[in-house]
C-alpha cells in the first residue's frame, strides 16, 4: 500500500508523456523485430560446370605490334594519314641569341659555407600586390635569364653562358646622402 500511494503521489502530465512515448517505441520497434517471419528461398546450384566453360567466350589479348598500329596512324586527320613533317636545314635557320638580361646586383652575402646574391631583373621582375618590385636572393649555381652564376664577390658577381661572361657589379645609389656638417657661423664683426 506503501508504494502505491507513492506512484499516486508523484503521477503528473510529464510522466504520463514519458510512459507513452516507451509504450509506443516498444510496440513499433521493438516487438516487429520479434515477431518476424523470414524466409529465404535461395538460387537454384547449377552443377555442371562444362556449360559455364563453353558459355563464357575466349578473351585474346592483342600484341604490343596491335597497339602500335593504332598509334601509327593520325586518327585526326580525315585521309588517317599522317602529315609530311618540313625538315628544315640547321644553316637557314639559325636560333637567335638570347637576350642578355638587365641585373641590378643589391648586395651579397659571403660566408664560410654559404654565398647569397640580391638582385633584381629589370627584364624580368618578380611582383607582388601591394609590394611592387622585389629583390631575388640567389646562390651559385642558380639559373637567371640563361646564365648560370658562377662567382660571388664582395662587391660583384659574375654570370656565364657558354663561353659569354657577364660581370655585375653593385649597384651604388644615385643620390648620396649628404653627411650632416655643422654650420659655422662666423662671429659678428665687431666696430671698433
Amino acid at each position: 500500500m506503501k508504494y502505491i500511494n507513492y506512484i499516486i503521489k508523484n503521477i503528473n502530465l510529464l510522466n504520463i508523456i514519458l510512459l507513452t512515448a516507451i509504450v509506443v517505441w516498444v510496440y513499433y520497434i521493438i516487438m516487429p523485430s520479434l515477431r518476424m517471419d523470414v524466409s529465404y528461398t535461395l538460387p537454384a546450384v547449377e552443377n555442371s560446370v562444362d556449360n559455364k566453360a563453353e558459355a563464357t567466350p575466349e578473351i585474346q589479348s592483342l600484341s604490343f605490334e596491335e597497339y602500335m598500329v593504332i598509334a601509327g596512324e593520325n586518327t585526326f586527320h580525315p585521309d588517317r594519314i599522317m602529315p609530311v613533317e618540313k625538315v628544315e636545314k640547321k644553316e637557314e635557320k639559325a636560333a637567335p641569341p638570347l637576350p642578355k638580361p638587365e641585373i641590378v646586383l643589391y648586395g651579397t652575402l659571403i660566408s664560410d659555407d654559404l654565398s647569397l646574391a640580391y638582385i633584381e631583373d629589370v627584364s624580368s621582375p618578380i611582383t607582388s600586390p601591394g609590394r611592387g618590385k622585389r629583390v631575388r636572393v640567389i646562390k651559385k649555381g642558380a639559373d637567371i635569364g640563361g646564365f648560370i652564376l658562377k662567382e660571388i664577390k664582395s662587391d660583384m658577381i659574375v654570370l656565364v653562358r657558354g663561353e659569354e661572361i657577364m660581370t655585375v657589379n653593385l649597384a651604388y645609389p644615385i643620390k648620396k646622402r649628404e653627411s650632416f656638417s655643422p654650420q659655422t657661423s662666423s662671429p659678428p664683426k665687431s666696430s671698433n
